[in-house]
This record gives structure tokens, sequence and C-alpha cells, in this order.
């Protein structure tokens, strides 16, 4: 069942010890828009700390599906 919206991203921040390799950040949210407004408050750059992997839902277990996937989970549940 496709429980909340989601977006993955790789995060290049220097706050964290995380110089050699960016890590994947998968933000839960209402709308996909929000986790770009969480990703604004904390003052992250778009251009500099962090690429959008992929936008897509979390499950109830918050396993991340992208949208084509979800849409498959959508229809299997009868959401």
């Amino acid at each position: 069942m496709v429980a909340k919206a989601a977006v993955k991203i790789n995060l290049f921040t220097k706050f964290f010890d995380w110089t050699t390799t960016p890590k994947e950040l998968i933000i839960p949210c209402h709308r996909h828009a929000d986790a770009y407004e969480i990703l604004h408050m904390f003052h992250l750059r778009k251009d500099m700390e962090y690429k959008v992997i992929a936008e897509g839902f979390l499950d109830e277990n918050d396993n991340f599906m992208t949208r084509a996937e979800a849409f498959e989970e959508a229809l299997r549940c009868e959401q």
C-alpha cells in the first residue's frame, strides 16, 4: 500500500564526514514539494550539496518505490 510521498537524494554536504562518496537520503513528505521546502529550510543548495535521484513514494514499511512502482502498487491495492 502506498503510504506517503518521498524524495530520494544524494547528499554531498560538508556538515557530515561523507567526503568520499555521497550518501542516499530519503525525505518522506505529504507532497513532493514539501521535501524541497525542507531542504531549503536547512539551507541546502541544489547546485552544490545534493542531487535528486528520484521522486517516489513510501509503502507502509517505509520501502521506497519509484512513481511507476507506486502506480502498480496502488492498482494492486485498489487505492
